[in-house]
């Protein structure tokens, strides 16, 4: 999930297919990506989060598992 800090509006951080954001119980920004610890999968990894010039997620890398 994503707020605008201006409106406080909640919304999804979209996601182009392929791309498993679920079971994600810690999330951090780094730059213009995102890390993740997704516990919700196995096995328990931590995941990189690319986003596009749109703000979706466009792909995923694991850095551990």
């Amino acid at each position: 999930m994503r707020v605008d800090l201006t409106t406080c509006a909640v919304g999804r951080v979209p996601t182009l297919p392929g791309v498993a954001t679920y079971g994600i119980d810690g999330l951090y920004g780094h730059g213009d990506a995102l890390i993740a610890v997704q516990n919700g999968w196995q096995p328990h990894r931590v995941v990189h989060f690319e986003l596009d010039a749109n703000g979706r997620v466009a792909r995923s890398t694991v850095l551990a598992a």
